[in-house]
């Protein structure tokens, strides 16, 4: 490879072993030992993607790579390696266009999740109804909808995060009658819904009743922050549970910002809380706050904010390739913005991207295949954005 700094990605996944302790390796990068004794199986379980990033320097033109066994064989699905000076993807014009695949049903602040290519929709509110229990799956090859299994409950504002062919739900609004919008305003609850067999199963509950927290996973892990509890007060708490069968939620460095309906995503193995918003309803006040979480240092950074508070933006913040991409959300309560924007980690700085051809609060948007998926919100079009370089 050329001479210079990179950022080199070591994809890994358990494909055979049934436990931990079963496979170990180490591996080194340019001379110097950069995993040590890596325990696939104990830190994601089987069959569960481990991505890990690191920064390095390459001087005399080849990387060199070495993986070594402490027990039973080395092994890695992938090697990504990047040009720090191309990590930022340069697009800031957006094709926007409708595909006419309209949501099945109204919904707003929908819970949201992408496997295989697909763009899979749970619950949110639904006009008069309420929050609602329908869920159904959006594939961009066949530009259709199927209906899939109803959310365990009517819940909305709910922390949402894929791991492998596993969506995982936790905290939420619950609905407390058949329609309508008289809710509870927090719960322990967490679910894992596996997109194979189209069933949800019950998870450890969280350690205290929140809603409209944030939950992202990385490097093997859940991460749940923020929210409210059940007076709506804004909280900070900050939980992580491994997914190697301890099924224990373990207290973690408290969010220095207590907020709710913020947006939130994992890039490189960190975790990020962007903006959100402090109390609720006519009483909100959106912020611009950005930070990033690092789990191996146990601390909160702040970053550069917003260049305006926006909040309701659960489900509309993704990673897409080096930057975090916020669609859509509320500057105020009820009062929507068409904003798009990029966030890039390596300038610690934002980037206004064509905003959408209308304002859309609490939206549902994600990448699939380079393309933008917008739907649900304030309209229920399905709009795809096309980068243009």
């Amino acid at each position: 490879v050329a001479n210079g700094n990179y950022t080199l990605r070591l994809h890994f996944v358990e494909p055979v072993m049934s436990g931990a302790n079963q496979r170990v390796f180490s591996v080194a990068a340019e001379g110097r030992t950069i995993i040590s004794n890596l325990d696939l199986h104990a830190e994601a379980g089987a069959r569960t993607a481990v991505v890990k990033s690191f920064d390095l320097a390459v001087n005399d033109g080849t990387l060199n790579l070495r993986l070594f066994s402490t027990k039973d064989n080395a092994i890695i699905s992938g090697i990504e390696l990047v040009p720090q000076d191309s990590e930022s993807p340069q697009f800031t014009e957006i094709q926007w266009s409708d595909r006419n695949a309209a949501s099945p049903v109204t919904r707003s602040e929908a819970l949201k999740g992408v496997v295989d290519g697909k763009l899979y929709v749970f619950g949110g509110f639904s006009g008069s109804a309420g929050p609602i229990v329908r869920s159904d799956v959006y594939d961009p090859k066949t530009n259709g909808w199927t209906r899939i299994a109803d959310l365990p409950a009517r819940i909305t504002h709910v922390g949402v995060a894929v791991v492998g062919r596993d969506i995982y739900f936790a905290g939420a609004y619950t609905g407390l009658k058949a329609t309508g919008y008289d809710q509870s305003f927090a719960t322990r609850n967490v679910w894992k819904y596996n997109v194979d067999s189209n069933t949800f199963t019950s998870v450890t509950p969280l350690p205290e009743a929140r809603g409209s927290g944030a939950l992202v996973y990385t490097d093997g892990a859940l991460h749940f922050f923020g929210g409210v509890d059940t007076s709506r007060r804004d909280r900070g708490e900050h939980w992580m549970m491994k997914l190697d069968g301890s099924n224990t939620w373990v207290a973690k460095a408290v969010n220095p910002d207590p907020r709710s309906h913020m947006g939130y995503a994992a890039l490189d193995g960190k975790v990020y809380a962007i903006g959100g918003q402090h109390n609720t309803d006519a009483n909100l006040t959106t912020r611009t706050t950005v930070q990033a979480y690092d789990p191996a240092t146990n601390k909160w950074t702040d970053l550069a904010g917003m260049s305006r508070g926006i909040s309701h933006i659960g489900s509309s913040t993704f990673a897409m390739g080096a930057r975090l991409i916020v669609v859509g959300g509320e500057y105020a309560h009820l009062k929507g913005v068409a904003d798009v924007q990029a966030y890039d980690p390596r300038a610690n700085a934002w980037t206004q991207l064509t905003a959408l051809p209308f304002t859309n609060n609490s939206t549902v948007a994600d990448v699939i295949d380079g393309y933008i998926y917008n739907t649900t919100g304030s309209r229920q079009s399905m709009y795809v954005g096309k980068p243009v370089a």
